[in-house]
């Protein structure tokens, strides 16, 4: 069958191509934008980050079949959430569109685009049975129907931001307009008197501009990108602290292998390169050519060209020195601002050799010393001594020993030649977000009570092993408290909770460090040995843990009475699949079950 993401329809782009801005001081607009918002990337993981090189996803021969005989992905999304995504002449634009690609390249799969308008309409594409999967879907708009679906760790993250007109109090905004979009949900802080609704995010971002309402929320992508387009000046935008939306992938078909595939692509994506795909998306905008838009920017220069043809060319020659000392100046000043952030800003001019770091910057380290390894090359690339191309905006990590963990973001501006004129980067401490995700992960793969593996990173760590050793003897263990509702009845959850705590206790007594134990649900646990293993060995480990079981509930706070049924699947069958393993085992425990139970039994595969 086809398979399909959902979209929402958002401003068409001057340009069905992605280009990047031609405005330098709108690119540097942007970049000082997103300095000031958390890490817009996913799952960044801190290995082998000194490259900008990956490794495409690795793929089973299962799923490399799978590809095959599906080749065309359905891919679908909401409107409306330019730069995340959006679409212009049945084409796919913006974030998403490059994630989209990555996926393609990882895996083989072709993507063809559909939209819907709302959420309704995406549910009706689903049913006729259109859509496959869903992309850039906020966690916040998962529920009802689409709860049953499963979905893939979240890969953007995006926050919200102020976007207010000038003159108006951001601490004292109770009596002013709210610029709301049709069917979004009002912010806590906001007067529900005091509104006015829009179709569309653009809309309420134009009415803010214009005076039509004093301000609103909205994404820092989407501030970003219709700030560079439509060219606001009348308003600006402040960094609050509100809730962060993780953007991730909805699976309509459930098919495990497919699944699998896409889940792999995602987890392949550097987070070097996710961000390149976040700036090339974000900057795949053309300025809106207007006549005030030219006399408000150009106004002074356009006169001062009338002159300069009545005058003599030698004046226009000064007046573009001139302009471009104001240019620098203006980013100065931006970089100064930045300064007093967490973050440390620098810009490197390419032809004059010139480093100018922020103060806080400065203050930090010697900034120079990832700057002088550039080295010009033909076709006016700018290349790093590892390696790292910088003209695409690359990034890497580095440690700075007891300063900490800091992530490197270089983005070139070239001149109206195309040619690298200057760099502008920042340094990001991100020595606590490691530690926080490092945290984050290993709490994900633990069962809170027991202490020990979950249901599905067991699962996914014996399928694993077994892909990479799929010759080796090993034994399936599923075990299981008998009569374990008649505990939690008669003595108490509490009770019933020391019970799961000492079999946990007792598993991992027995088996080694290097064996999988996890807790399947409620009272049945499994545990999982390769290698050298034989039948002598595994009643051994059955006698062994149902000793020691008895030794850990003999404290005086379970009952002394409480025994397991376990059991076995032994043997080397490569091509089992791991649900058809589980089945075996878990046939033989309930063997055990039916004939007494407090025993063990043992099956071949």
């Amino acid at each position: 069958m086809p398979v399909a993401f959902i979209f929402l329809p958002s401003p068409r782009s001057p340009e069905k191509r992605v280009g990047i801005v031609r405005s330098k001081s709108s690119l540097i607009t942007l970049f000082i934008m997103l300095s000031f918002a958390p890490s817009a990337f996913a799952d960044a993981s801190p290995s082998d980050i000194s490259s900008a090189s990956y490794a495409p996803a690795s793929l089973t021969f299962v799923e490399r079949r799978y590809v095959k005989e599906h080749p065309v992905i359905s891919a679908a999304t909401f409107a409306g959430t330019a730069p995340l995504a959006y679409l212009e002449d049945g084409e796919l634009f913006g974030i998403t569109r490059g994630l989209l690609d990555e996926i393609s390249r990882q895996t083989g799969f072709k993507f063809k685009y559909s939209e819907a308008s709302n959420i309704k309409e995406g549910l009706s594409l689903i049913k006729r049975g259109e859509v496959d999967i869903l992309a850039c879907v906020p966690r916040q708009h998962i529920n009802g129907p689409l709860l049953r679906y499963p979905v893939s760790k979240p890969y953007l993250y995006s926050t919200s931001v102020l976007f207010i007109r000038n003159g108006v109090d951001p601490s004292n905004r109770f009596d002013k307009v709210y610029a709301a979009v049709m069917g979004v949900t009002l912010p806590s802080d906001v007067n529900p008197n005091k509104v006015k609704y829009y179709n569309g995010r653009e809309a309420a971002l134009d009415a803010v501009e214009s005076g039509a309402a004093d301000y609103c929320y909205a994404n820092e992508f989407s501030v970003a990108y219709y700030t560079i387009k439509n060219g606001y000046r009348r308003a600006m935008s402040v960094p609050r602290k509100m809730e962060s939306r993780e953007y991730l992938v909805v699976y309509i078909n459930t098919d495990k292998t497919f699944v699998s595939i896409i889940n792999k692509a995602l987890g392949a994506i550097s987070p070097m390169k996710m961000q390149r795909i976040i700036i090339d998306g974000s900057l795949s905008v053309e300025p809106k050519v207007t006549l005030s838009r030219v006399l408000y920017t150009y106004g002074k220069e356009l006169l001062a060209i009338m002159a300069l043809i009545l005058a003599a060319l030698i004046s226009l020659s000064a007046i573009a020195v001139y302009s471009m000392r104001e240019s620098r100046k203006h980013i100065r000043r931006l970089m100064l601002l930045s300064g007093s952030s967490t973050e440390y800003i620098y810009e490197y001019d390419i032809s004059n050799d010139i480093l100018i770091p922020t103060e806080n910057c400065g203050e930090l380290l010697n900034i120079y010393s990832f700057i002088s390894g550039y080295r010009k090359t033909p076709g006016h690339s700018l290349i790093m001594s590892d390696g790292l191309d910088l003209v695409d905006g690359n990034e890497r990590e580095v440690s700075l020993g007891k300063k900490g963990f800091f992530r490197i973001i270089n983005s070139v501006v070239n001149d109206k030649h195309g040619k690298p004129e200057y760099i502008v980067g920042k340094l990001i401490d991100i020595s606590e977000e490691k530690e926080q995700i490092k945290e984050l992960q290993h709490k994900s793969e633990m069962d809170g009570l027991t202490g020990i593996y979950n249901s599905e990173t067991a699962r996914n760590m014996v399928c694993s092993r077994r892909e990479k050793a799929p010759n080796l003897m090993a034994a399936l263990f599923v075990i299981d408290i008998d009569k374990f509702k008649n505990i939690n009845d008669t003595y108490g959850h509490y009770i019933g909770d020391c019970v799961l705590k000492s079999l946990s206790a007792s598993l991992t007594a027995v088996f080694r460090e290097s064996d999988i134990v996890g807790r399947i649900g409620g009272d049945e646990f499994c545990a999982f040995i390769d290698g050298n293993v034989t039948e002598e060995i595994v009643n051994r480990k059955c006698e062994l843990l149902r000793k020691q079981f008895k030794t850990a509930i003999n404290d005086g706070r379970c009952p002394a009475s409480v025994t397991l049924s376990i059991g076995v699947l032994l043997g080397c069958d490569p091509d089992m699949p791991f649900d058809s393993a589980y089945r075996k085992a878990d046939e033989a425990l309930y063997y055990v079950k039916e004939n007494g139970r407090d025993g063990y039994k043992i099956v071949t595969a």
